[in-house]
């Protein structure tokens, strides 16, 4: 598996203020809250967090700094870092969504590595929950795994993830069959050579909570791998697949307690969606017979499968629909119809937990954020 970092070093590398190290101690800080605008500006496709979303600003004449920008329409806040191979990755502890947010002491500009990491977690309010703490390498775009950098560069060695504990930061001791593969939501999944182990990674020694073998479809071969890239987890649900003798099978489970809720037609091909709360996950994957879009429900399981044209690519979805690209303008489903239909748009970019929806603008870095109807 080909692993990242969520953005971090390749993208920033490009830009052209950058800021080296300084003699302040390491740490992400953020700034005071204040009443939201309906107007949010950032580089980078944001992520929900919270009833909100966080979204980067990338360093420029206004500022050296890497700004993460969170919003959820009502209040705002921003935390700034040294611009250089950084990360983030937003987990929750007890109910509370937080963001971790990397800092180190790199020095693109004049080729530094980095000798030190931190990571530091906020609340939705900007309050410190935790850190900074060191951690080692970069933060991976699997969840809250760090990956071990060679000369600036992320490694693939199996052994190079570490899981960090969403409540203290520190690094979960696992045994040393299991390799991190993704996180979410305080849960950690892990590939062993005997299958897949999903721990309750913000509990105290992070205890098991499942095991794949029992899980195993009719007709697996071998054991089973999460399937995990930046493009298939979403929601409280994990994806693991499964070598047969017709090729790959993928099934999709709930998360905390591997309970199977559907079982994937073809081959997970474009980005996964979910609803706001979670409680819909909108899976695209091809088949012989053209792409299909799986509405999955971590309560009850799957809901519905639909055909959408093979160029349709996933937009967003709210709590009421989910849209794709058409030939022209859009389709949408609502969650709850018989079919998908056609729609003029514009389509939201990102819909809220609060119940604002992020549109975007003529501006490629501009969007407006409105209010819930």
């Amino acid at each position: 598996m080909i692993r990242h970092l969520t953005w971090t070093c390749v993208a920033v590398a490009a830009v052209l203020v950058l800021t080296g190290c300084t003699s302040e101690p390491l740490g992400a800080s953020a700034g005071k809250v204040s009443a939201a605008s309906d107007t949010v500006v950032f580089d980078r496709s944001p992520t929900r967090f919270g009833d909100g979303l966080v979204a980067v600003r990338y360093p420029s004449a206004q500022s050296a700094d890497l700004t993460f920008v969170v919003t959820d329409g009502e209040q705002q806040w921003e935390a700034r870092t040294n611009p250089a191979c950084t990360g983030f990755a937003v987990t929750r502890v007890d109910g509370e969504d937080l963001l971790v947010i990397l800092d180190s002491d790199a020095a693109l500009h004049d080729g530094v590595i980095a000798t030190e990491t931190t990571a530091t977690a906020f609340r939705d309010d900007g309050a410190v929950a935790w850190g900074p703490v060191s951690v080692n390498g970069g933060m991976s775009d699997l969840g809250l795994i760090t990956v071990e950098m060679l000369g600036g560069a992320l490694t693939d060695e199996p052994a190079s993830g570490t899981a960090l504990s969403p409540r203290t930061g520190e690094a979960i001791d696992l045994p040393d069959t299991e390799r991190p593969a993704y996180a979410h939501g305080g849960l950690l999944a892990s590939d062993t050579p005997t299958g897949v182990t999903v721990r309750d990674a913000a509990a105290d020694g992070a205890p098991l909570l499942w095991k794949s073998e029992p899980e195993a479809p009719p007709g697996a071969s071998g054991p089973a791998r999460v399937a995990a890239d930046s493009t298939i987890p979403a929601g409280d649900v994990l994806v693991l697949e499964w070598p047969t003798a017709d090729g790959v099978q993928f099934s999709v489970h709930r998360f905390d307690d591997g309970t199977l809720l559907a079982t994937l037609p073809g081959t997970p091909a474009a980005r996964t969606l979910s609803t706001p709360a979670e409680d819909t996950v909108f899976f695209t994957t091809d088949t012989p017979a053209g792409r299909t879009v799986i509405a999955v429900s971590p309560s009850l399981g799957e809901l519905w499968q639909d055909e959408v044209p093979s160029a349709s690519q996933p937009v967003s979805a709210t709590t009421d629909s989910v849209w794709f690209t058409a030939s022209s303008g859009y389709i949408r489903r609502d969650v709850d119809a018989a079919a998908f239909v056609d729609d003029p748009g514009p389509a939201p970019t990102l819909a809220l937990r609060s119940g604002a929806v992020l549109m975007a603008t003529t501006q490629a870095t501009e969007f407006t954020l409105a209010p819930p109807p």
